[in-house]
């Protein structure tokens, strides 16, 4: 299963739902994949506070969570298989936009034919990628 940044949050806010699918990949033997991308999300949003202090405890959190996942990094397949997902979804009239990381995320779903845990409608539209809602 691949890991979206809202999923990631939901897990730092404590979201039941999120923490009951943690439960239950944790039970599984599927692996649980967090691409690089993500941490870069996380971590922008974090930099954007001014306030270093108050940052100090999501950073910590996001850390926590995410030391313990096998990271996929973008390669040169991903990121044309993002690119292409990103140029179609935002060139199209009946497809949900997607943000560069919703489309890196996708990407990995895809490539390695992996559900996405996400609670974001972007990627509904997504032509070969499977969502876990929580």
């Amino acid at each position: 299963m691949i890991v979206d940044t809202n999923y990631v949050g939901a897990l730092v806010e404590r979201d039941s739902s999120a923490l009951a699918l943690a439960r239950e990949t944790d039970a599984s033997v599927e692996p649980v994949r967090l691409p690089t991308a993500v941490i870069w999300e996380l971590f922008y949003g974090l930099g954007k506070l001014e306030d270093a202090e108050y940052s100090s405890t999501p950073r910590r959190k996001y850390s926590g969570i995410t030391n313990g996942m096998i990271t996929v990094d973008i390669d040169d397949h991903i990121a044309r298989r993002a690119g292409t997902l990103r140029g179609k979804h935002n060139s199209a009239d009946s497809l949900r936009n997607l943000d560069g990381v919703d489309s890196i995320v996708a990407a990995h779903g895809t490539a390695l034919n992996e559900p996405v845990a996400t609670n974001d409608s972007d990627f509904r539209d997504i032509e070969g990628l499977d969502i876990v809602t929580y």
